[in-house]
């Protein structure tokens, strides 16, 4: 009973640690508000919330940018952080998921994100690995 038991309990365990290996991994790019011309009126908050996620696929081939709310006019830059180079450029109107394909990124080299929400510029740095 003992032996069924720790059998099984090690057959899980090891089932466990296959599923974790396989399991997709995302890099999340950190992104600041870099530049903003705030219209602030008096007795409203200068806070303002910016829903935007972005990050690399599991296997490095492409850039997905999540927008959890509508924005009008949403410009996406990504450039080389050590040349500046222009490696994709695109203006986009209300979009909510944008996925670039990266083929041409190196592995090793850091790039620069920027996305432009009106007058507000979100940047984050992140690297191929």
């Amino acid at each position: 009973m003992k032996t069924t038991f720790l059998l099984s309990l090690l057959l899980a365990f090891f089932s466990l640690n296959v599923f974790a290996e396989q399991a997709e991994t995302i890099k999340r790019i950190h992104l600041n508000k870099t530049k903003t011309t705030p219209k602030v009126l008096p007795g409203t908050r200068s806070v303002q919330l910016l829903y935007v996620s972005a990050y690399l696929s599991s296997d490095n081939s492409a850039l997905v940018v999540d927008f959890f709310r509508e924005y009008d006019e949403v410009q996406i830059l990504v450039k080389s952080a050590l040349t500046g180079e222009m490696i994709y450029s695109d203006s986009y109107t209300t979009p909510t998921n944008v996925v670039i394909a990266m083929p041409e990124m190196e592995k090793g080299r850091e790039y620069l994100l920027e996305i432009s929400l009106g007058e507000t510029i979100l940047s984050g740095e992140f690297s191929i690995e």
